[in-house]
């Protein structure tokens, strides 16, 4: 009842992170972030359901968004992502923490509200996209992200940065949310359960059996939500009302957060039900999940 399900982890009980990675994993033309644990891929979650935005000549304009699920709402500490054109002169592998502040040649700042500047750690670049973490030091308010190219192209957005812009990770373009269940059994054991199955190379929505546990936690991952506490987060689950155990930042990759909820008994059986997430007054993109 506390939140504690051991270290956050990704969809691998008993499992350490081992590995970090962005690519277009699923070929819709957008990079996603990958989770390896002991040399496997365990998770793809999408970077942002988006277009990509076109620009041309030697300044260009770009379109920033959070990396989760094409949600606009931005936070200090989130992590984002750039679309534009000639935003990257290559596509580099996928860095190693800390990340830098320049990959393949790009680079990121952001001039906020207070007028101070200040370089974005990159976690992937290519010409049409670029993800980033927002630094937590950036200031609220109105601030300007910069693109330079490894070429000097300068690619600008206007954003707008709040202490609260929670988005969920998704898997597809249904919303499933990118989420793990942790099933506890009256003898207090747990184990892991996906909301998720791959059926022809495609990630899609695996039915939980809430029926066989005692308790069901759901752990969903966020961004923009640095700030948030177990007291000014709200989840509701096919609209009922979950308890909310923890919500924290993951503890593992800057700017992804982790919120644990108990999963009302009472939806076994509904099938695919959607969740809601408010964090400090704010509203999460809607995502989905079903149960048997």
């Amino acid at each position: 009842g506390d939140g504690s399900f051991g270290e956050p982890q990704f969809f691998l009980s008993g499992s350490s992170v081992t590995g970090f990675a962005t690519a277009n994993w699923n070929n819709d033309g957008v990079a996603g972030l990958a989770i390896a644990q002991n040399g496997k891929t365990v998770m793809a979650m999408e970077s942002g359901l988006n277009p990509k935005f076109a620009g041309s000549g030697g300044s260009s304009p770009a379109t920033v968004q959070s990396a989760a699920a094409g949600v606009t709402s931005l936070a200090p500490g989130s992590l984002a992502s750039a679309f534009g054109t000639d935003l990257a002169t290559g596509q580099p592998s996928a860095p190693a923490l800390p990340w830098p502040a320049t990959l393949g040649g790009t680079s990121v700042t952001i001039q906020d509200s207070t007028g101070a500047k200040t370089a974005a750690p990159l976690t992937y670049v290519s010409a049409g996209q670029v993800n980033f973490q927002i630094p937590n030091t950036v200031a609220n308010g109105a601030a300007t992200v910069t693109v330079t190219s490894g070429d000097g192209t300068n690619s600008t957005a206007q954003v707008s940065l709040a202490s609260y812009a929670p988005a969920l990770f998704t898997l597809n373009t249904a919303s499933l949310a990118a989420a793990v269940a942790i099933c506890v059994s009256a003898s207090g054991a747990q184990t892991v359960e996906y909301p998720y199955q791959v059926v022809n190379g495609a990630l899609v929505a695996q039915a939980l059996n809430l029926a066989a546990c005692q308790e069901t936690v759901l752990e969903l991952y966020a961004t923009g939500m640095d700030k948030a506490t177990v007291q000014n987060v709200q989840v509701t689950i096919g609209g009922a009302a979950a308890t909310v155990l923890g919500a924290q930042p993951q503890g593992t990759w800057p700017g992804l957060d982790q919120i644990n909820v108990v999963i009302p008994p009472s939806l076994a059986g509904a099938g695919n039900v959607t969740i809601s997430l408010t964090a400090g007054g704010m509203a999460a993109n809607p995502v989905n999940v079903s149960f048997r």
